[in-house]
């Protein structure tokens, strides 16, 4: 019996082994434990609640594909009510600040603790993820920022064409083609137009939705499960 985080895992399994196997996902998902060290965090980190922030939480590396995200910011330099926040650290963080940090619509952060993550995510009006374009994706995704994201309550932007899964199950986000800047700046600007009643509709959706199916406790059931089953 082979388990693995990609909802779409059966399919890569059976295009690699040839003897038919039993095939399940069990995704990420979160501990409740977490939401005692959100009460507790001291982020004192504040932002500008008359823009329309997006915000990115993760780290700045090949994998992640930013490229696409700061074109976009490129794009919209104009215009003075969106604005970027980028959270994290990694290898290619010196070279976006050394070409992007004189950008006033582009604001970078430091690395901040886990449970900061959401007092800081929660504020921002939209959230943005990306990965780089790879046929891995087919298979489909868990990540755990996205988990956080949506444990967040903001609706979610990816680029992204992979197995699509949790974002469209929720109904909490919207997609656009990876390495698509202009599609990408398009898709800003129509979002940042809907109301702010409907952003926290969207977002809520997402909150709702993980808090029922991606505890550990439930996760861990259903793993559990699998392995009686195994052994019977």
């Amino acid at each position: 019996h082979i388990v693995g985080t990609m909802p779409n895992l059966e399919k890569h399994i059976i295009n690699i082994i040839p003897i038919k196997k039993k095939v399940s996902c069990i995704p990420n998902g979160y501990n409740p434990k977490y939401f005692e060290k959100i009460k507790n965090s001291e982020n004192k980190i504040l932002i500008n609640s008359n823009k329309f922030n997006i915000g990115y939480f993760g780290s700045f590396g090949i994998t992640n594909a930013l490229e696409t995200i700061f074109q976009a910011a490129h794009i919209l330099r104009t215009n003075k009510r969106i604005h970027f926040l980028l959270v994290g650290d990694g290898p290619l963080k010196k070279s976006f600040e050394k070409e992007f940090q004189h950008y006033q619509n582009i604001t970078f952060i430091k690395r901040i603790n886990h449970e900061d993550v959401n007092s800081l995510s929660s504020k921002c009006d939209l959230l943005y993820f990306s990965v780089k374009d790879s046929m891995v994706w087919e298979y489909g995704q868990s990540l755990q920022k996205v988990v956080d994201y949506m444990l967040s309550g903001r609706p979610i932007l990816a680029s992204y064409n992979g197995f699509q899964s949790m974002i469209n199950q929720a109904d909490c986000g919207f997609f656009v083609k990876p390495n698509d800047p202009i599609s990408l700046s398009k898709k800003i600007q129509e979002i940042s137009d809907l109301p702010k009643k409907d952003l926290t509709m969207i977002g809520n959706k997402g909150r709702k939705w993980i808090l029922k199916k991606r505890s550990f406790k439930l996760l861990a059931k259903e793993y559990s499960k699998i392995i009686v089953s195994t052994v019977k």
